[in-house]
């Protein structure tokens, strides 16, 4: 058919970061933040896979194929790393954070309350 075009199937959600030192404490929000549905779902299983191994990584990547979110594990630490890139070009955000794998189910579970259309 003419004029048809096949579309990405795609989700858009606000990413919500809150970083707690001991002396002091980062919050930023990345907007809007598109990812294609088959990309959420492979990342979801890289997670799970990754909760069941002692090392590994996963990665979540947006519509233009840029990292938004990498995870890491080597035995027990884990190692966090939010990309953000300004459409316009006008800069960019790298926040990189220590932590322990233990807290993979903690981001498995608020992913898994986010609503799925497909």
């Amino acid at each position: 058919m003419s004029g048809v075009s096949d579309h990405l199937r795609s989700i858009a959600f606000d990413i919500f970061v809150k970083w707690a030192m001991s002396s002091q404490e980062l919050n930023f929000k990345i907007k809007g933040c598109w990812f294609g549905c088959e990309e959420f779902d492979i990342f979801e299983r890289s997670l799970s896979q990754l909760m069941t191994k002692d090392n590994g990584s996963a990665t979540l990547f947006d519509l233009s194929h840029n990292p938004i979110i990498f995870l890491k594990t080597d035995d027990v630490v884990l190692m966090i790393e939010i990309f953000f890139l300004d459409a316009l070009d006008k800069g960019c955000f790298k926040l990189s954070a220590k932590s322990h794998s233990i807290e993979l189910s903690e981001i498995r579970d608020k992913l898994a309350l986010f609503d799925k259309c497909w």
